[in-house]
């Protein structure tokens, strides 16, 4: 069997151990049936996928810099950061950079609807990145950026808080990092909706369960009026208004509503059943 990934020809190798008849039980030992082990991912070909890289970098230029959205952007760590180049014909590449190295690792096909990126992995590699994922292209003045979902959210509230990353170092890839922005961003739905009219949530309900935060601490949930239907999402920060200094965490999501996790008990006892919350955030 041939498929074709990341530009080269692979051939599935049935990989499965032979497995031995188990030995006879004894009254003493129950004998499970044994199993084969799943076929190993077959190791990456480096130089298929900096082919690759090349090709998508070629099409880059080709179309220019006044393309929607083809590109080369990067995102930047302390002394790190990973890059993708990205374009509609020959896909992505995703190649992480250091000090003095830098290495491509991924590859995949791109499917631009409803004003965002789906890209589809052509290629299991063990930087986690596999599967498909969602980007939204936004353009901002001169500058041009790629968000996850979660990203852009933040984007928007901290531009309407005017606390907006100029260069957008902290979030998502920018294109050319010393591009200049002005105006109001260029966003997609539904943040653009969002940017224009925060959304608003009410509490509904005091939830009986608990949630852990990101240290592992237990913390007591409320139930808000807000679910996908208005695109609410795990991650999602809500604040109170008018702004106490806290917010709320959504932590699980259905159609209609969403639990939101609070800051502390003391806060979720005194908060009362209609308290509203709004994803903009407050300016400081």
């Amino acid at each position: 069997m041939t498929s074709v990934g990341c530009g080269r020809n692979e051939t599935a190798v049935d990989a499965s151990p032979k497995v031995s008849a188990p030995p006879a039980p004894t009254a003493s030992v129950e004998v499970e049936q044994s199993q084969a082990l799943p076929k190993p991912t077959p190791p990456l070909d480096q130089e298929a996928v900096d082919a690759r890289r090349l090709e998508i970098e070629a099409e880059v230029a080709r179309l220019g810099p006044e393309h929607a959205w083809a590109g080369v952007y990067s995102a930047f760590g302390t002394d790190s950061g990973v890059r993708i180049a990205i374009a509609p014909d020959t896909g992505y590449a995703l190649t992480s950079f250091g000090l003095s190295d830098e290495s491509t690792y991924a590859c995949g096909r791109v499917h631009f609807f409803d004003e965002k990126l789906l890209l589809e992995a052509e290629y299991p590699t063990s930087g986690g990145w596999s599967g498909t994922h969602e980007l939204f292209p936004v353009r901002w003045g001169d500058q041009r950026y790629l968000f996850f979902k979660n990203e852009l959210a933040k984007f928007c509230e901290d531009v309407k808080s005017d606390e907006a990353h100029a260069d957008a170092l902290a979030l998502g890839w920018t294109r050319s990092p010393e591009a200049k922005t002005f105006g109001t961003p260029q966003l997609p739905e539904p943040f653009k909706t969002w940017f224009d009219t925060p959304l608003v949530a009410y509490v509904a309900s005091k939830s009986d369960k608990q949630r852990f935060d990101s240290y592992g601490h237990l913390e007591p949930c409320v139930v808000l009026d807000v679910g996908r239907d208005r695109e609410v999402y795990l991650g999602m920060r809500l604040y109170r208004v008018p702004a106490d200094g806290w917010n709320l965490v959504v932590v699980t999501v259905d159609e209609k509503t969403c639990e939101a996790r609070c800051p502390y008990v003391k806060y979720f006892d005194e908060l009362p059943i209609g308290a509203e919350f709004t994803t903009r955030r407050p300016s400081k």
